[in-house]
């Protein structure tokens, strides 16, 4: 059963991806790094694929309110994202900028998807916790994790890579469940159409995947959980000083990465 659901996940997204695209319309047109009109928002692949397949595992196997809540963080989330992709004013970038544009008066989609994004967040990691503190960190976790994917989606295949990558984290320090390597299934079959930059996830797939990632990471112990906030909230401050696209080209290992694969 479950081999049949990871195969339906994987080859699902590849096929679907493709008649996708192409019922997007000029709204959700962008130019990509190369100057390429390009759709964006096909991360709603993540919540058109998976998301069944997780409720009919969930009903099958009778799963517990983790399952549950790594649902409800993919739809959310997504959700959010897709609003800004749909709607979102380019000209604000980054915390400061939305925020700034909100003391003058001005509600960015930026600034609302930071500040539902972070009700949801705290709302989510609420149930896995025992006290405050953990209600906090869990919070941090699932917000800092939707933010820094969405960092790193700068490039064809980049935040799909990084998701990767945190996965293998995730499987040493908390081990997979089936729900979650649906989604993984899920990303490997859309991650072809990225790289030849046919497609872009945009906030609706960078959000959903990287708010996942984090809702995973609770489950690891509480010096880990320190640790990995620490990290990413070093890494917010950084990417609002510096630019994470000229950090990676200067490293040869990291450059090398992120061209890999890429039409």
């Amino acid at each position: 059963m479950e081999i049949i659901l990871l195969v339906i996940s994987l080859f699902g997204t590849y096929i679907l991806v493709p008649p996708l695209r192409n019922t997007f319309g000029p709204s959700l047109m962008r130019l990509n790094f190369q100057n390429r009109e390009v759709p964006v928002g096909l991360g709603i692949i993540f919540i058109l694929i998976p998301v069944p397949l997780m409720l009919l595992f969930t009903r099958i196997q009778r799963s517990s309110t983790f399952e549950f809540l790594g649902i409800v963080t993919l739809v959310f989330f997504g959700i959010l994202g897709l609003i800004d992709d749909v709607s979102g004013d380019r000209t604000s970038r980054g915390f400061r900028g939305h925020f700034h544009a909100l003391r003058n008066g001005v509600l960015t989609t930026g600034a609302l998807k930071a500040i539902l994004g972070g009700l949801g967040a705290f709302l989510i990691g609420s149930f896995l916790a025992k006290n405050l503190v953990e209600v906090m960190l869990n919070g941090l976790l699932i917000a800092l994790g939707a933010n820094t994917l969405n960092l790193f989606d700068l490039r064809p295949g980049r935040a799909g890579k990084v998701f990767l990558i945190f996965s293998m984290v995730i499987l040493i320090t908390s081990g997979f469940s089936v729900d979650f390597l649906i989604v993984f299934a899920s990303v490997l079959g859309y991650l072809a159409w990225d790289l030849r930059q046919q497609v872009m996830m945009g906030d609706t797939g960078s959000n959903c995947l990287g708010a996942f990632l984090g809702l995973y990471l609770v489950r690891s112990s509480l010096l880990f959980r320190l640790g990995i906030v620490f990290l990413l909230i070093c890494l917010q401050v950084l990417c609002e000083r510096l630019s994470l696209t000229k950090l990676i080209e200067s490293n040869r290992v990291l450059d090398f990465l992120d061209r890999l694969g890429r039409g």
